[in-house]
């Protein structure tokens, strides 16, 4: 054999071995980027208010159903290569959440920066739910992270925009299949979406 062949040889047959080996290691993807992308879009709702000509608010809220949360899990589990029972220790995290509260994602924005204040206890806003003949207000608070993570997860959201998880005191299991009204009302303006089952 020609000397360096056979080392050439074996520097590409162990190549190949390895291209192979971190393939199949791999997990694969439960849902596809674009999937994931259309089931956001399905449980976001998105609305602009303006005072003349001027924008006074503006914000994206994405309902978080199992389904949804289901799906971040698998997109979360793909691209940190969790293992099974991390994957499964996050689902069942969801099914306790759901059995006591729901929660919406809202990415809001507003030009007037003292506006930004959804969660504190002076704001002059108020956030409700209402479904089933009742109405539940809900406590934001500010979510952090980086904004590509923010981003992977809602699609919509911005850097201009400010993050806010959304909590209300009422389970998701007994609300998920029914007409749900968000509504974000204030000093500066209301605005109802609806989210329909």
């Amino acid at each position: 054999m020609i000397p360096g062949l056979s080392r050439l040889l074996f520097v590409l047959l162990a190549a190949i071995q390895i291209a192979c080996t971190t393939t199949a290691d791999r997990p694969q993807a439960a849902i596809s980027d674009k999937e994931y992308v259309e089931l956001v879009e399905k449980h976001t709702k998105g609305k602009k208010l303006y005072d003349g000509f001027n924008l006074a608010f503006e914000y994206h809220a994405t309902l978080l159903t199992t389904e949804l949360q289901n799906a971040q899990v698998e997109v979360e589990a793909t691209d940190f290569q969790w293992t099974r029972e991390k994957a499964q220790t996050e689902r069942d995290k969801i099914q306790t959440s759901a059995a006591k509260e729901t929660q919406i994602f809202l990415s809001f924005f507003t030009p007037e920066n003292e506006n930004d204040n959804l969660e504190t206890t002076g704001s002059l806003w108020r956030i409700y739910l209402v479904t089933g003949g009742m109405k539940y207000e809900g406590k934001a608070i500010r979510t952090g992270g980086l904004l590509a993570d923010l981003q992977r997860k809602y699609p919509h959201h911005t850097r201009f925009s400010t993050p806010y998880l959304v909590t209300f005191n009422v389970p998701l299991n007994l609300i998920q299949g029914s007409d749900i009204q968000f509504v974000l009302t204030g000093t500066v303006g209301t605005s109802e979406v609806p989210f329909k089952p």
